[in-house]
């Protein structure tokens, strides 16, 4: 259930370091598939206020489960990280993670078209929909920061599901350069309120990206249209199955899919796994490391 990393250490000691949790991390991949939970308990009742069972385990089974467990001490140390970054079976599980997000996803607006729902059971399993997508973006975030074209593209797809195709440009042309500068729309303010800060950050990051895409791309004599705009690549890939679901489903599952984008703005994307963060943004060999030696409280991402 363990594997054993041995490594020397810049003061040339032995460095050992035992992966505890090596095959709990196939968890991961199957939470993307959480809204399923719901949508299985809605079918085995009947009883609409079961969509909600999703929430129910992310707002609380696991904040209580977090509090039981207590903070894990289980880090690798740096000098064992290439060869976990070289072991497969740790990419394999972020791969894997990005079809699960389309089927989640699909899923939900499946049942939505099949089902005569109240507007509140729509509405609440658009919300489920949009924090599950919303994890997206942490797939999304660590696969921005892998080298490889694979990972590249990967990371483009799977932020296509909660639209937010722009976040491989803006995060590591942007963000990166600029990090807890008054430029940067990703670092907080210092005493601003999440809430302050989503809409500020939001709206900036997309302006940002644009403009760093349409300088890059005009640097290749091409036009910010085309399709090597990796925004558009990524935007284009959710249009596919929206425009498949208006013509399964209706313009009410259409209603849904953009309700799911729009909801996980306010849930998943600024609660983020902000330790995946932490560790993908120290190691980065794409990105320089996050700093907050400024006027801010620095990267709220990296800072969490």
């Amino acid at each position: 259930m363990t594997k054993l990393y041995l490594s020397v250490g810049p003061d040339h000691q032995r460095v050992e370091y035992r992966d505890r949790k090596r095959w709990w991390w196939l968890l991961s991949v199957v939470y993307p598939l959480l809204p399923f939970t719901g949508i299985a308990l809605h079918a085995a009742t009947g009883h609409e206020i079961a969509l909600g069972l999703p929430l129910l385990i992310s707002y609380g089974l696991m904040p209580l489960l977090d509090l039981l467990i207590g903070e894990d001490q289980n880090n690798p140390p740096e000098a064992v990280v290439p060869q976990l970054e070289q072991e497969r079976y740790y990419r394999w599980l972020t791969w894997l993670t990005v079809p699960l997000h389309f089927v989640a996803l699909i899923g939900c607006a499946w049942w939505v078209g099949t089902h005569d729902l109240s507007w509140w059971a729509v509405l609440m399993l658009a919300y489920v929909a949009g924090t599950d997508s919303g994890l997206g973006i942490n797939t999304g975030h660590e696969l921005g920061h892998k080298n490889t074209a694979i990972e590249q593209w990967l990371a483009r797809l799977v932020l296509a599901v909660p639209a937010y195709g722009h976040f491989t440009v803006e995060h590591g042309r942007g963000h990166h350069r600029s990090v807890s500068t008054p430029e940067d729309h990703a670092s907080a303010r210092m005493g601003e309120s999440i809430y302050r800060f989503a809409c500020r950050e939001l709206p900036g990051g997309i302006r940002r990206a644009w403009s760093l895409e349409a300088e890059r791309l005009a640097q290749q004599r091409r036009s910010v249209w085309s399709v090597h705009n990796t925004m558009l690549q990524s935007y284009a890939v959710i249009w596919s199955p929206t425009s498949r679901c208006f013509t399964c489903s209706g313009p009410r599952t259409i209603m849904r899919i953009h309700c799911a984008a729009t909801s996980r703005c306010g849930t998943s994307r600024t609660f983020r796994n902000c330790r995946a963060a932490t560790s993908a943004c120290s190691r980065s060999r794409m990105f320089p490391r996050c700093g907050s030696a400024s006027w801010t409280r620095g990267c709220w991402r990296c800072r969490m």
